[in-house]
């Protein structure tokens, strides 16, 4: 009898704390998913870095000026690594879709996921929305100051500069695609 009650109490504090560590997991997994997610790229509020590359949001003509200065290698580099953020996105929503399948085992479990996920995706959403928007502002007000002739610059530097712009823009909304949906993997239940 006095070992049936000692297994039962071990079976309910290994549960418990199974449960309490399947809750900071998941905790853990949503700040390593939105991590990266809100890096991508490496993007802050001043400044958008690539392989090297660092376009100064916060500086019209410096920001003109690294544009005009990219080339095709550097245009390049940025599809790359923009690639590489979309696909470590992608894997974060594996990563969220698994750990949802594995909560789903114990509803108590599931909560806490829930928890961590709805916490995660707005550190993401937060830390994300305003700076895409900055980014495009930059970029609008570059692509102003090039059509306006205020740098002047060859019409094969031209040309190079507004391809670098639109790939800029292209890849970015890709990557912001991608997070809408890691997003929404995040908040479904």
């Amino acid at each position: 009898m006095r070992q049936k009650k000692e297994k039962d109490m071990t079976e309910r504090f290994t549960l418990k704390n199974t449960k309490i560590w399947l809750a900071a997991g998941a905790a853990a997994l949503g700040l390593a998913v939105a991590a990266p997610a809100a890096l991508a790229g490496n993007f802050t509020d001043k400044a958008v870095s690539f392989d090297g590359v660092n376009l100064n949001i916060n500086d019209d003509e410096d920001l003109l000026q690294t544009l005009i200065d990219m080339d095709a290698e550097d245009i390049a580099d940025l599809r790359e690594e923009m690639a590489d953020a979309r696909a470590d996105i992608k894997d974060a929503i594996g990563d969220v879709e698994e750990a949802r399948r594995e909560a789903k085992e114990d509803p108590k479990t599931a909560g806490f996921v829930d928890i961590a996920f709805a916490a995660a995706s707005a550190s993401v959403e937060s830390s994300t929305r305003g700076v895409f928007d900055n980014v495009y502002a930059a970029l609008d007000r570059a692509e102003s100051n090039l059509d306006a002739g205020k740098v002047e610059v060859s019409d094969a530097e031209f040309e190079e500069t507004s391809e670098a712009i639109a790939v800029i823009r292209e890849e970015l909304a890709g990557v912001e695609a991608a997070l809408d949906e890691l997003l929404a993997a995040m908040k479904s239940s």
